[in-house]
């Protein structure tokens, strides 16, 4: 073999390695935005408060809990204004949280579980009856009690 032999076999196994590479690469960028094609969720948002928005997704689970906080049977046209409410009351405690990180109010853990169960004791419910009402919608429930 002679040297220009060697040299074109040698590109040839580089030029191999960078599209190895390169495959792979596309390949494990590629997989993430095809098991999130999958989904098929989409979400869009409804609202911007400053430097925070508010999802569709966030604005039906917090409707969806409170219709079952509340456990009303609305007609159409009244399930409409409550939805409107729903937002203003998610843009008001956006605009909350961001006035307690301006003014630096942090709320523990200990203090959220707090409030849970005075909420829980005003409302006559067992100890955990805030999650129970809230299953499947915990975290909406959680953030408007954080609020």
């Amino acid at each position: 073999m002679n040297f220009l032999q060697l040299f074109v076999r040698m590109t040839a196994m580089k030029n191999l390695k960078k599209f190895l590479i390169l495959s792979a690469l596309l390949v494990s960028f590629a997989l993430p935005a095809l098991a999130a094609s999958e989904d098929h969720t989409v979400d869009r948002v409804v609202a911007v408060i400053n430097n925070d928005v508010v999802t569709q997704q966030e604005l039906d689970k917090r409707f969806q809990y409170v219709l079952r906080q509340n456990k009303f049977n609305l007609p159409q046209q009244q399930q409409r204004a409550l939805y409107r409410k729903v937002l203003n009351d998610l843009v008001n405690e956006s605009l909350q949280r961001q006035y307690a990180d301006r003014a630096g109010i942090k709320i523990s853990k200990d203090e959220l579980n707090l409030a849970i169960a005075s909420i829980e004791k005003k409302n006559n419910m067992s100890a955990g009856g805030f999650y129970n009402l809230s299953r499947g919608l915990a975290d909406t429930a959680r953030r408007q009690v954080e609020a």
